[in-house]
């Protein structure tokens, strides 16, 4: 809950959005609206472009629904911020999770 990282959050420029400062413009947040910005000025007429979050390669807990319901709050602020149509949620890991760590990952992500 304290942010959404695009990378390591020890490196520079990592953060997409942080929960202390929903106001400041990250390297990571410039990002996305730069690609929504591209996407809306397409040559064919303005494209849809949604902030994607999760797939094989995050595997990233959320664990409780009090850490869903904090994600959920920095994904709105971050489509808010970048002006992006929707959020892509892709959460193929669960099965995994409930299986290596016991944790109840089905109702966080219901939450």
């Amino acid at each position: 809950g304290n942010g959404i990282w695009m990378a390591d959050s020890s490196k520079q420029g990592a953060a997409a959005i942080k929960a202390d400062s929903i106001e400041e413009f990250t390297p990571g947040m410039v990002s996305i609206l730069d690609a929504g910005r591209m996407a809306k000025q397409h040559p064919d007429g303005p494209k849809r472009f949604k902030v994607c979050l999760g797939g094989w390669s995050d595997w990233a807990r959320l664990n409780n629904a009090e850490n869903a319901e904090k994600v959920a709050k920095l994904m709105s602020d971050l489509v808010l911020a970048t002006f992006a149509d929707g959020v892509d949620l892709d959460f193929e890991h669960l099965t995994e999770f409930s299986t290596i760590s016991g944790d109840d990952e089905f109702a966080a992500f219901n939450a």
